[in-house]
């Protein structure tokens, strides 16, 4: 790092927020990858926004060690048993549009106790590593005065009463959106800045790189 100029830095993290526009802008004709292949596991990660108050729900990480104390977006590994649905009997053909949807249901129930259906959850984007692992970046925009009243959702403000979980994964609450994209008030867990800030694009929410500092995890 001490041999990269200040400039250099600048310059990769303003194209960053330039990628981040254009991958928000091209997501209706976006497929996710295919997860036949048992040799790679596949992970969820949500954001569940709340559009008028800007605030994200966070989980600050009590484990595994590398992201103790650190802040994360909610999820997990995707469950062969819990989440997959099969396209048909006897095929190992998996349906993405249903089995990362209802990963990302379960695991929000577990790290929150927020019951939320498949359905409110928006596919953003995929983040593939180089071992072949792949995690698959949802986002959830609550609104009151817009929910989905096909869902048959009772209760319109079901998020009014969350503040604070605590689990044996960490404890999940709210964060100001704009005091976490600003680097500077929490330590986060890698790619979380930039990946808000896709889901707040996606939305079509307002967002300005104020400072360059924005994306400090880069």
């Amino acid at each position: 790092m001490n041999n990269i100029s200040k400039n250099t830095i600048d310059y990769v993290r303003v194209e960053l927020y330039n990628e981040i526009e254009l991958a928000a802008k091209s997501l209706n004709s976006y497929t996710p990858p295919p997860i036949e292949n048992p040799s790679i596991t596949h992970y969820v990660l949500g954001f569940m926004i709340d559009v008028e108050n800007n605030n994200v729900v966070l989980i600050r990480k009590s484990r595994p060690d590398y992201q103790k104390g650190k802040i994360n977006g909610i999820g997990g590994k995707v469950s062969i048993e819990r989440d997959y649905d099969h396209i048909g009997s006897g095929t190992h053909e998996y349906d993405h549009k249903v089995t990362y949807p209802r990963a990302m249901v379960r695991e929000f129930k577990e790290e929150t106790g927020i019951d939320t259906y498949k359905e409110e959850w928006h596919h953003i984007t995929d983040i593939e590593f180089k071992g072949g692992n792949i995690i698959h970046v949802y986002a959830l925009y609550y609104d009151p005065a817009k929910i989905d009243l096909s869902l048959n959702r009772l209760d319109v403000n079901y998020m009014s009463n969350f503040s604070v979980y605590a689990t044996d994964e960490g404890v999940s609450s709210w964060y100001n959106i704009d005091e976490v994209l600003s680097g500077n008030k929490y330590l986060m867990v890698r790619h979380i800045s930039w990946l808000l800030a896709m889901a707040k694009i996606c939305r079509g929410m307002k967002f300005e790189v104020k400072s360059l500092n924005d994306f400090k995890d880069v």
